[in-house]
């Protein structure tokens, strides 16, 4: 009889219509059946040697859980007695079942099996100590129906391709992959879309599928370990030194806070050989662009460099030509962390005054100018008033505004103007025993306020009201006399202290004239008529 052994991989529907046979019939194992592996691993069982004529075929199976919870099938090595299968490292621990069977495809009916069992232990993915290193890729679609979360601990510039079901009932499926971690959603047709790219980042990958009125939620949680050459989110660069041919379709992840220069670069000859020339960047992150800095003087490109100020994504413009390669250098940088911020100061000079003012200091993400209100004056100088603050040639007032550049200091000079007080008064003359008026002149600067009070009067009386209006009652005198009154006046202002003045005036008091028991005739002579 011509005997012929079929050892082709069975497929899942083979695996389980075996399975269902094998409920049916005692399957025997015994333990020197059984092998131990861990991921990386190479593990032996014995190929038993099945014969069987044309229409019998010989199936075998090792289907194994993954870290990442979909099966695969290993596929076997055979050498003599002996079948071999190399454990990958992206296999779960458990304990799994190598079958061979022998089946009568015409009979329908299952000859003669095998069974060994196989357990795995020490998974890699547990931790960041226990990462995996490889790919995660699957030629399955994986479906939120599962329910779960899967946590992997993977090595940086790990490759990841994998489908997912969303059928998107009632347009609710919701497919989402953390921004900036190096995966990308795309669509492969209506009811599914592709998870793909290479890992830079720790992400997280959830997929949420709509049925019965509740979403049903598989999340994937990679935690990403170790340095990316170009940065990661979680552990981006420090620096970032680079020549232009050297950045073409590249990503770099850079902190806040890091020194950047990129470099054109191109033939010294001239232009005929090769270019790789940047023309640009972002603007608002503390990047610059010199097109003077390209050490082959005279070409188009130049060098951008500075200190990144702030959290984004900056992108680099230019193009490059070498023979008949040609394109955009599609270069950007995603700026990690919190954003640099920076001081814009203005410091306050007394200028002969006296006590403090405490600077004043706007602390922003902004790398230009920023608007600095000026303080109150806190200084004092005797016998002068605060009139402003002097930046330059300009005079501003408290409250106003100025202009100050990222961590730059502006000093504001006290300006002073001396407190004056101007007293006048007129002399007036008058007649015993009747009442006067006479107005104090007065006036102060500097928004200066005054007040009156009488100091002394050396005849009759005298009193001034709050508008420095003196009134005077004149006594009785036998002759003309003169009296002195004298007014205080006082400059009450708001800075340098209190001004006060004495001004006096003269009043000429003449007598009255009476006439008792006269002649009836002859003639009266007045004094000075």
């Amino acid at each position: 009889m011509n005997l012929t052994k079929n050892r082709t991989v069975a497929i899942g529907a083979v695996l389980a219509m075996c399975m269902t046979a094998f409920a049916g019939m005692c399957l025997v194992t015994d333990e020197s059946d059984a092998a131990n592996a861990t991921p990386g691993s190479t593990v032996s069982f014995t190929w038993y040697n099945f014969e069987g004529d044309d229409v019998i075929t010989a199936t075998e199976s090792l289907r194994v859980n993954t870290i990442f919870g979909w099966e695969v099938h290993l596929n076997p090595v055979h050498s003599g007695s002996t079948t071999y299968f190399t454990i990958p490292n992206y296999v779960a621990n458990g304990t799994y079942t190598y079958v061979q069977s022998l089946f009568n495809e015409e009979a329908g009916e299952e000859m003669d099996y095998k069974a060994q069992t196989l357990t795995v232990t020490g998974q890699k993915g547990t931790s960041a100590s226990n990462y995996y290193q490889g790919n995660i890729v699957t030629s399955s679609s994986v479906g939120a129906y599962q329910n779960k979360t899967i946590e992997v601990w993977v090595k940086a510039d790990c490759h990841v391709d994998f489908d997912v079901l969303q059928w998107n009932r009632e347009n609710r499926d919701i497919l989402t992959v953390t921004p900036y971690a190096g995966l990308e959603i795309s669509t492969v047709n209506s009811y599914t879309k592709q998870v793909s790219g290479t890992l830079i980042g720790d992400c997280t990958v959830t997929a949420m599928t709509w049925d019965n009125g509740s979403y049903d939620t598989l999340k994937y949680v990679f935690h990403v370990v170790g340095a990316h050459p170009n940065g990661t989110a979680e552990q981006p660069l420090t620096s970032l030194s680079r020549d232009a041919d050297d950045i073409i379709d590249k990503t770099y992840y850079v902190a806040v806070g890091s020194y950047v220069e990129l470099r054109t670069v191109a033939d010294a000859g001239g232009f005929d050989e090769f270019w790789y020339q940047i023309t640009g960047v972002t603007p608002g992150f503390g990047l610059t662009y010199d097109s003077s800095a390209n050490p082959n003087g005279g070409f188009v490109g130049g060098v951008v460099s500075g200190t990144i100020s702030k959290p984004g994504t900056i992108t680099i413009s230019g193009d490059y030509l070498n023979g008949s390669l040609e394109g955009d250098l599609n270069c950007r940088i995603i700026a990690v962390g919190d954003p640099v911020t920076v001081d814009h100061t203005v410091t306050y000079a007394a200028n002969g005054g006296t006590g403090t003012t405490a600077s004043t200091v706007v602390t922003d993400e902004n790398d230009g100018n920023s608007n600095v209100t000026l303080a109150q004056c806190g200084f004092t100088k005797t016998g002068y008033s605060f009139v402003g603050w002097k930046i330059g040639n300009t005079v501003y007032q408290p409250g106003q505004k100025v202009s100050v550049g990222a961590n730059a200091t502006v000093t504001a000079t006290a300006q002073w103007s001396q407190n004056t007080l101007s007293v006048s008064a007129n002399n007036i003359s008058g007649v015993s025993g009747q009442a006067y008026s006479n107005q104090i002149g007065a006036s102060a600067n500097n928004g200066g306020t005054v007040s009156y009070a009488v100091k002394s009067c050396t005849g009759g009386t005298a009193t001034v009201n709050s508008n420095g209006l003196v009134t005077y009652t004149a006594p009785h005198v036998s002759s003309t006399t003169s009296f002195t009154v004298t007014v205080t006046v006082t400059g009450t202002f708001a800075q340098g202290g209190n001004l006060t003045r004495d001004v006096s005036f003269t009043v000429t008091v003449d007598p009255v004239l009476s006439f008792t028991n006269a002649a009836t005739s002859g003639t009266l002579s007045v004094k000075g008529a």
